[in-house]
């Protein structure tokens, strides 16, 4: 469909706009271009979704949505860092719950490797606070039991955009996690976004995915 097209090079342009004018210091346009991205990539799942099971449909979109309040925390001036954890920790929960109505049999005996590397990432970047803390071990616990998810249903029931987008995903906020507690570098931002909206693109498009799989 050429909407969905124009839709998805929308969301991306105005990524690099983000990514752009927060180098540039123009938080204003920051404001703007952020949530103009996601914006357009839940518009983007909303029309995909029309066929897809409606367990999947409506958790992948509340994902979405949780995630532009995630967003809208993040970027604002005053450091809001637990209440966009959460707003994402809630997405993940949906993308959890989207995954697991889908007709798999994920392999249980994978999920220990995929804990073990989150682990692995908390210890490494161990915030100081308490309270922080146990909010980042809570969410490393999500996201990579989301990715896990993902991926298994990419192997079993063809989601390879689910799969690839879970992954990126992870490799995006595991670089918040290095940038905000173990030291920022200049690209990190760049890295941050340019994983993060991909990642949320193609989950969205998973939904045109499934409506194709149930419709055969």
């Amino acid at each position: 469909m050429l909407i969905i097209s124009l839709l998805a090079a929308a969301a991306l342009v105005c990524a690099v706009l983000c990514i752009r004018y927060d180098y540039a210091g123009r938080r204003r346009l920051v404001y703007f271009f952020k949530p103009a991205a996601t914006i357009l990539i839940i518009t983007l799942a909303v029309l995909l979704a029309q066929h897809a099971p409606p367990a999947y449909r409506t958790w992948i979109i509340a994902g979405l949505c949780f995630s532009l309040v995630g967003d809208i925390m993040l970027m604002l001036p005053r450091d809001r860092f637990l209440a966009g954890l959460g707003a994402f920790l809630v997405a993940h929960w949906c993308y959890i719950t989207a995954f697991a109505s889908l007709p798999s049999d994920p392999n249980f005996y994978v999920l220990p490797l995929w804990l073990g590397f989150g682990i692995g990432v908390f210890y490494f970047i161990k915030p100081k606070k308490k309270v922080i803390r146990a909010a980042v071990f809570v969410y490393v616990i999500s996201i990579v039991t989301m990715t896990w998810l993902a991926v298994e249903n990419w192997r079993l029931a063809g989601l390879a955009l689910a799969g690839v987008g879970a992954l990126l995903f992870l490799t995006s906020d595991t670089l918040i996690g290095l940038r905000r507690f173990r030291g920022n570098w200049h690209s990190g931002q760049a890295l941050t976004l340019g994983t993060y909206f991909p990642a949320q693109l193609l989950i969205a498009g998973s939904l045109g995915a499934v409506s194709a799989t149930s419709a055969i």
